[in-house]
């Protein structure tokens, strides 16, 4: 039986503004700090 791999979840985004997600400032956004 193969060793079992972990699950990866890549995200990669382009032009994105500094205070997109909650932990850089944007109070409306809830993502994880």
């Amino acid at each position: 039986m193969p060793a079992t791999r972990p699950n990866v979840l890549w995200i990669c985004t382009d032009q994105q503004r500094h205070d997109t997600i909650r932990a850089l400032g944007n109070p409306h956004i809830n993502t994880p700090c």
